[in-house]
């Protein structure tokens, strides 16, 4: 029998930890059943090391020692997560033409869960979608840079169209990788070139259609709404 744990999400260290104690297994025990060494158990369990982060041997081999439903871990695959709702500031004017407010993309991207990834595409589409308008780009901001040196700000979750790692101004590849590799997300390295990729890219990317959007209206827009509800009503 397979045990699946349910309920309250718990870090993967503690199910290990609490599973082997429920079985009267010693980490040693654990280890040889698992045909992995001492050591290796250890840093799982403590949570020196990412057991979702592992090899799928070791995932299975472990789990196959503890009568542990390999679902328990990594979840059933890319099923709907928790709907999240956001509230996006009003459009604003980039010279003399509408554009994004940076912090919508900010905002954006913090809705992304933790252990999943988003193209920069699908972000702009929904951006666009969002404000009604095609074509519309992210207004300049300068807050940039602060934001990307600011682990609260989670932009290592934005990947490229397929899956690949994305160079950036703020962030280069080899910190990208470090951060997703931390949320147990596998990256490997493609081809001679410096092309890192999510492995099991198809499980990990959010469906960023799913966040419920609501857009403000500036005070210009809310008083022309207003003057052509009253314009309605003497006809």
């Amino acid at each position: 029998m397979y045990l699946h744990y349910n309920g309250d999400i718990q870090h993967e260290n503690n199910i290990l930890a609490n599973r082997r104690k429920e079985l009267k297994l010693t980490q040693q025990q654990v280890a040889e059943r698992a045909g992995i060494q001492l050591r290796q158990y250890q840093r799982l369990e403590s949570g020196d090391r990412n057991i979702t982060g592992s090899t799928g041997r070791v995932l299975l081999a472990v789990c196959e020692a503890l009568k542990l439903d390999p679902y328990a871990l990594v979840g059933s695959g890319n099923e709907p997560p928790e709907v999240k709702h956001i509230v996006l500031p009003p459009i604003e004017t980039q010279g003399l033409e509408y554009a994004i407010p940076c912090i919508s993309y900010y905002i954006l991207v913090s809705a992304i869960p933790r252990g999943m990834v988003c193209s920069g595409d699908d972000i702009m589409k929904c951006l666009r979608k969002a404000y009604g308008m095609e074509g519309l780009e992210i207004k300049t901001d300068h807050n940039s840079a602060e934001l990307y040196m600011n682990e609260c700000f989670p932009f290592w979750r934005v990947v490229s169209e397929t899956g690949c790692l994305i160079s950036s101004f703020f962030c280069s590849k080899e910190k990208q990788r470090a951060f997703l590799e931390n949320e147990g997300i596998t990256v490997v390295q493609v081809g001679e070139q410096e092309r890192f990729h999510i492995e099991d890219y198809d499980y990990r990317r959010f469906n960023i259609n799913n966040v419920k959007i609501a857009v403000l209206k500036t005070d210009k827009q809310l008083l022309d709404q207003f003057n052509s509800l009253l314009k309605t009503e003497d006809k």
